[in-house]
């Protein structure tokens, strides 16, 4: 008899620490940026204009750091992360490629690619970009430093990436694109998530998002 009132408490508590690891958790929703003035909207928006979502990123045909053809097919089917720098960049871009080393380094995978668009590309040649992506522990497999024709690169920028917003919003490679953005894209090539790669908090909620993301692929991805 002394034994009866422990093993039932015993049994009491594995049914409850049960319960509790069955509990679904809800993921977290992300939203979509399909302008310039880089406003999230979600899915079940309603209102003028295009539906959320149905912004993607453009074509483009640019060279990495191993002298590599890079286009928008290489990144459909994958979660990317781009930014905007330039390898002689003497303020934030060394900030945003460390940043960008510590996403690298928590997303590991082949679903999750990054990349970096020189907006110097005459003077960041691959050979150049070579050496900066050995500075700072790039992976090369996942992680491309690209180069190449200036215009087709701050089109892609500001049309695409809404990269510095509306400020420069149709103005050409004449005016300088400096941003401290990253942009988080999903596998069909939608951006949903805007952050500021200077600061560690922005960079761990990019990190968390990208879980966020990884979990709506799968969801998507399995049969109903």
């Amino acid at each position: 008899m002394t034994l009866a009132r422990p093993l039932t408490l015993l049994l009491l508590v594995a049914t409850t620490l049960s319960t509790f690891a069955v509990e679904p958790v809800t993921p977290l929703v992300l939203p979509f940026f399909d302008s310039a003035d880089l406003s999230p909207r979600w899915a079940d928006d309603s209102g003028e204009g295009p539906a959320p979502g149905s912004h993607r990123i453009g074509d483009f045909q640019f060279t990495n750091q191993q002298n590599q053809t890079v286009t928008r097919a290489d990144l459909l089917g994958s979660i990317h992360v781009a930014d905007f720098f330039f390898t002689s960049c003497p303020g934030i871009c060394a900030t945003l490629t460390r940043n960008l080393k510590r996403v690298q380094d928590a997303t590991e995978g082949r679903d999750v690619a990054l990349i970096s668009y020189s907006v110097t590309p005459r003077m960041d040649t691959p050979e150049v970009l070579a050496a900066y992506a050995l500075r700072f522990g790039v992976d090369n497999k996942r992680w491309h430093l690209t180069t190449g024709d200036k215009e087709a690169t701050y089109a892609l920028a500001r049309e695409s990436y809404f990269a510095d917003g509306l400020k420069n919003q149709g103005k050409g490679s004449e005016t300088f694109l400096h941003t401290e953005n990253l942009f988080l894209v999903d596998a069909q090539g939608r951006i949903r998530g805007v952050y500021n790669g200077t600061r560690a908090t922005d960079v761990t909620r990019l990190i968390e998002d990208i879980a966020h993301l990884r979990a709506e692929m799968q969801d998507t991805a399995t049969p109903r």
